[in-house]
């Protein structure tokens, strides 16, 4: 494997969209797998607090963190996901 590093293209998200149903999503889709096989996002951050502050339209964020064997990146313009390790 000569390429250990790897990105989806961030995907702008709307308002009504479940923000942590969107990261699984895309940290599936990089890494070519199904949702549900991945470990419970709920295991790696408090998902209520992400979402409360995430969703609060007078806030302006962006997070980051480790989940996978990469980078989760969530800001106003998407999720990114970026392979770290493999």
């Amino acid at each position: 494997m000569s390429d250990t590093h790897s990105t989806v293209t961030p995907s702008p998200r709307s308002a009504s969209e479940n923000i942590m149903y969107e990261i699984v999503a895309t940290v599936a889709e990089a890494k070519g797998c199904d949702p549900t096989t991945l470990r419970p996002i709920a295991e790696v951050m408090n998902t209520e607090a992400v979402e409360t502050v995430l969703s609060n339209p007078e806030v302006t964020i962006s997070l980051g963190f480790e989940y996978e064997g990469g980078l989760v990146r969530v800001s106003e313009a998407g999720v990114e996901y970026e392979v770290t390790d493999e």
